[in-house]
């Protein structure tokens, strides 16, 4: 009977221990996992960062060359022009462009 119980103890001893293997086995796979998934978050969150960036280093030059050329103003309609040369006047069609170059309108 005493052996018998003592057989009975080891199998359950042995089926604890083989289970004990498994769910550690288990957590391992578990913690490879996570960890793959925590690298692939990593890398798609630094290529995120990275596309927003170039998208507002776009953003900021188109803005930038927009508003480069604000103190001048084009007319696109051609206007009858005439100036004086040595007191005579000379008649000539034109664009008309206004620009200021600091206190300076030309």
């Amino acid at each position: 009977m005493i052996e018998n119980n003592n057989e009975t103890n080891n199998l359950e001893n042995t089926e604890l221990k083989e289970s004990e293997q498994i769910v550690n086995e288990s957590d391992k796979i578990k913690n490879d996992s996570l960890k793959k998934q925590n690298k692939k978050k990593f890398w798609y969150s630094i290529i995120i960062s990275l596309l927003v960036l170039v998208i507002l280093l776009i953003g900021f030059f188109v803005i930038f060359k927009h508003f480069k050329n604000v103190n001048k103003i084009s007319f696109e309609e051609k206007y009858e022009l005439y100036q004086y040369f040595s007191g005579v006047k000379t008649n000539y069609e034109g664009k008309v462009t206004i620009s200021l170059d600091g206190d300076i309108t030309k």
